[in-house]
């Protein structure tokens, strides 16, 4: 059984292959695997048969089946032979589904991001732009590239032994599932409740495009690098 590292950017759909893993170790269903997902975010890793399943590490150990973490790429260390896993979206519809996780911890009072990513979440929407931290505007850029450069992330991306577009899951699941000899389904999970989003103006949606533009040149050249539309709109939550 081949390793598997999950180069795991936020708001990528990332949830959905974590369970996909856990489903196909204990041969579980979509419930079930939805409370080993919490024991795993509990414990931070899960022994299923043989099959170790590491969360938030760079380092797995040597034994470990699956592994995962939202570090940049550079920091992490693997096996010789471990294959490297992403999943990517369109930027836009991304970033709205992080604004969109960040108002739903202020509107439930989620202390530990009031502190931290949501400091500015309750600010109009153009000045949250101008103070959300780098790491988390350009998510992409910054697994992939230490300077946050389009050429070194296109680089990196494409060394990638698989890339899952969240537009079009279910075809790079059965991609990966071929390369490693097992068979993960699919199944949509972790999608943020339902909140109270302000309305985003033109104005507003122009800026978000403006400052995205380097994500977005990004996502439109590995897309066409792997033979897709030069760039797709997907607002489906993950």
């Amino acid at each position: 059984m081949s390793q598997v590292y999950f180069c795991h950017v936020r708001k990528c759909g990332g949830r959905s292959l974590i369970v996909a893993f856990l489903r196909e170790a204990k041969a579980a269903g979509a419930d079930e695997a939805s409370s080993l997902y919490q024991a795993l975010c509990s414990k931070g890793r899960q022994t299923i048969g043989k099959r170790q399943i590491h969360g938030w590490t760079t380092h797995p150990p040597a034994g470990f089946h699956f592994a995962f973490s939202h570090d940049p790429m550079h920091t992490v260390q693997l096996p010789k032979g471990a294959l490297r896993v992403t999943t990517l979206r369109e930027p836009i519809a991304r970033f709205l589904s992080y604004y969109r996780m960040l108002l739903h911890y202020h509107q439930t009072n989620n202390a530990r991001f009031a502190r931290t990513e949501g400091r500015f979440i309750a600010e109009p929407f153009q000045d949250f732009l101008e103070k959300v931290a780098p790491e988390h505007l350009y998510a992409t850029l910054s697994m992939f590239s230490r300077k946050r450069s389009v050429v070194e992330a296109f680089q990196h991306i494409t060394q990638l032994d698989q890339v899952i577009f969240v537009d079009n899951y279910a075809n790079g699941l059965a991609q990966l599932s071929a390369k490693i000899g097992c068979t993960l389904e699919l199944c949509t999970f972790g999608a943020t409740p339902p909140v109270c989003m302000p309305e985003l103006t033109a104005d507003d949606m122009a800026a978000l495009t403006r400052k995205l533009e380097p994500e977005l040149e990004l996502y439109r050249r590995v897309r066409v690098h792997f033979g897709l539309t030069a760039s797709t709109a997907d607002a489906a939550a993950h």
